[in-house]
C-alpha cells in the first residue's frame, strides 16, 4: 500500500471505531479492522449481516447498513497501476506534434 491509501485506511478504522462507541460504547481497533474485513468479504447488506450474525455481532440492521455504507464509501480503492509514458516519449499510435521544435538552434556565427 503506498502511503495515500495506509492514510485512508486509518481514516476508515478511526471512523468505525467512533461508530462503535456511539452505538455500542466499545472502541476497539481489532474489532473494528475485523468489522472492515468482514464488509470487504460482503459487499451486500444480507451477506454483511449474515456474516455479522455468524460472528456474534447482534447489530441491528440500520446500524449494519450504516456500517457497511460508511466502510464502502471510506474504504481506499484497489486500482491496478496503468504504465505512463515517459514525459516527452511519443508512441507508436500518436503521431507527433510540433515537430519544428524539435529542431536543434541555429548557430548566429
Amino acid at each position: 500500500m503506498d502511503n495515500l491509501a495506509d492514510l485512508q485506511h486509518l481514516s476508515l478504522v478511526s471512523k468505525v471505531c467512533t461508530e462503535l462507541d456511539n452505538h455500542l460504547g466499545l472502541s476497539d481497533k481489532t474489532l473494528a479492522e475485523f468489522i472492515i474485513d468482514l464488509a470487504r468479504r460482503n459487499p451486500q447488506l444480507a451477506d454483511f449481516k449474515h456474516a455479522l450474525d455468524e460472528n456474534g455481532a447482534e447489530f441491528p440492521s440500520s446500524f449494519a447498513a450504516s456500517l457497511l455504507s460508511l466502510i464502502s464509501k471510506m474504504a481506499p480503492k484497489r486500482k491496478e497501476r496503468a504504465i505512463e509514458p515517459l514525459p516527452g516519449a511519443v508512441s507508436a499510435s500518436q503521431p507527433e506534434k510540433f515537430a519544428g521544435l524539435a529542431l536543434p538552434n541555429a548557430s548566429d556565427s
